[in-house]
């Protein structure tokens, strides 16, 4: 069973803050700031994935693959400049 991209959003939006005792009102404020700013990354990370990898994610994550490997391959396979050879 796949997981459902919008369940697992809301699961990620839903993650409880609290902040440290230990931090003033102030600090405590931009530590909300910062784990909302986090779930927001996360859920867009998520739907980002779920989007790019589609029911077919991994034959096409495979075929990427294989074709920066098959660049690599070319660029390996062109003749390369020799320095200048000393004659004797």
């Amino acid at each position: 069973m796949k997981p459902d991209p919008k369940i697992l959003r809301q699961q990620i939006m839903d993650l409880p803050c609290a902040p440290p005792a230990a931090l003033n009102e102030r600090q405590a404020d931009y530590y909300r700031l910062g784990h909302r700013h986090a779930r927001h990354a996360a859920a867009e990370h998520v739907a980002a994935e779920f989007q790019r990898h589609g029911e077919n994610g991994e034959i096409r994550a495979l075929k990427q693959e294989l074709a920066s490997y098959k660049a690599v391959l070319r660029s390996d396979s062109k003749p390369r400049k020799e320095g200048p050879t000393r004659e004797k």
